[in-house]
């Protein structure tokens, strides 16, 4: 009797480990090429505590990349194992059958899933041939004269030297004007007698009355910035009488200050009384503003150059 237990005790764990199943997952199911991935999933039904252990894979027109562990779906119950092959032939090929050992309590439970079929095809169909091309003949390459090249650059960049030295020679030159002294200025006398001959010109193409007034205002006006440039003094600012009194003071012995007050005084009489002069009187203003200027210009030194 005693025995009989022992025996009962031993086939219990069996008796209660249910036979596990198993199926296999084939993807993409479209159509494949060589050189595709193709991911296995092998699902095994078996208790959560039953370890799953995969076969090694050795499959004929396929290549194993990678073998993930065997994990417990809870939600479905099942354990899945995740094969990643990679296609290397074309044609028809078996993928299995995968042989699974299921450990539980002590037992061992082997299990087979059967095997299957994949169409593998090639990229290479419809090809008139697999074998390579015989080599074609060569081209032709077109290889550009260095020498053409050599002297394009060495023209742009004469140029660009040309150019650079135009540029430092303007600088040079500009620098040089800046430092050149500036012209004397122009005498007074000379000033004066070319505004006198464009007033004689004036005389001689024929006055109207009405131009006589402004034009012997031109006359006195041409004498009086004379005589204050020759002297030193603003003679257009000044009346007759203050005129001849700064005359006298810078020039008190000069006999001409008479001939400078008369001639003065004339012109006041066109502008301010509008008295008429005849065309010899007013030949005989200019000859007087003339003389004026002829006999009281005097002799300039030029500046003392630097040492």
């Amino acid at each position: 009797m005693t025995r009989v237990a022992f025996l009962l005790a031993l086939m219990l764990p069996s008796l209660a480990f249910a036979a596990p199943s198993g199926t296999l997952e084939i993807a993409p199911t479209e159509t494949r090429f060589t050189g595709d991935p193709i991911a296995l999933t092998v699902t095994v039904d078996a208790d959560a505590d039953a370890r799953v252990v995969l076969a090694p894979i050795e499959l004929e027109g396929f290549g194993v990349r990678s073998v993930s562990s065997p994990r417990f779906d809870r939600e479905a119950g099942v354990h899945r194992v995740e094969v990643e092959l990679v296609a290397l032939r074309p044609g028809a090929h078996d993928v299995g059958p995968l042989e699974v050992e299921v450990l539980h309590g002590g037992s061992t439970a082997k299990l087979e899933i059967p095997a299957r079929m994949v169409e593998i095809r090639s990229l290479l169909e419809g090809a008139e041939s697999l074998d390579p091309k015989p080599p074609s003949e060569p081209l032709p390459v077109m290889v550009p004269d260095t020498r053409v090249i050599v002297l394009a650059y060495l023209a742009a960049l004469g140029l660009v030297f040309a150019l650079a030295g135009a540029l430092v020679a303007r600088a040079i030159q500009k620098r040089r004007a800046a430092r050149r002294p500036p012209p004397p200025p122009r005498p007074p006398w000379e000033i004066a007698l070319e505004a006198l001959a464009r007033l004689r010109e004036e005389r001689a193409r024929g006055l109207d009355e009405s131009a006589i007034e402004a034009w012997a205002d031109a006359v006195s006006d041409v004498v009086r910035e004379y005589l204050g440039a020759r002297y030193g003094f603003d003679g257009l600012e000044r009346t007759t009488d203050e005129l001849v009194t700064t005359l006298k003071e810078r020039e008190p012995s000069d006999a001409r200050l008479e001939t400078v007050r008369t001639f003065l005084r004339e012109c006041d009489l066109v502008k301010f009384a509008k008295a008429r002069l005849a065309p010899g009187e007013l030949d005989g203003l200019l000859d007087s503003a003339t003389r004026i200027v002829t006999e009281t210009r005097g002799f300039v030194p030029l500046p003392e150059a630097k040492a």
